[in-house]
This record gives C-alpha cells, sequence and structure tokens, in this order.
C-alpha cells in the first residue's frame, strides 16, 4: 500500500483536486495502474538493454534504483 501512496502522492501533489477515495475509486486505481504499467515498461527497456547486459546486472539494479528515485519511491527496504 505504501507504494501506491508514493506514486498518488507524487502524481497528484501538483494538482489542485480533492481526493476523495470512496467515490473514485476507479480513477483511483486508473492513475495508480497507469502509473506502474509505465514504470513497469521502463524497467523492461532497462533489462532489455544490450548494452547494460554486456556490464552484468548490477548496472541494471542501479538504473532501476533511479526510476524509483526519479518518481520519489525510496527502495531502500525493498
Amino acid at each position: 500500500m505504501r507504494l501506491i501512496e508514493e506514486i498518488l502522492y507524487r502524481k497528484t501533489q501538483s494538482l489542485p483536486i480533492q481526493i476523495l477515495l470512496p467515490s473514485r475509486k476507479a480513477e483511483f486505481l486508473q492513475l495508480v495502474e497507469s502509473q506502474c504499467a509505465q514504470m513497469l515498461l521502463q524497467i523492461r527497456d532497462i533489462l532489455e538493454d544490450s548494452q547494460m547486459q554486456k556490464d552484468g546486472c548490477a548496472r541494471q539494479i542501479r538504473y532501476i534504483r533511479y526510476l524509483f528515485a526519479d518518481e520519489n519511491i525510496p527502495v531502500k527496504k525493498r
């Protein structure tokens, strides 16, 4: 749940909106699913990058951590 909260906060912090979760559950889930799908596509691109595969998985892990850092999602305990 913490990941969902962090993604939701990051994507809505600059928007002048009021979130009413019970009445907007579908929109809430769509926003989170969209962001998760986008991040998964970026992770897939990192893992499939042939240049990074030559260097081993350490570089791929580092770039995936950068991806999470760009979204202000801490990964230390994950």
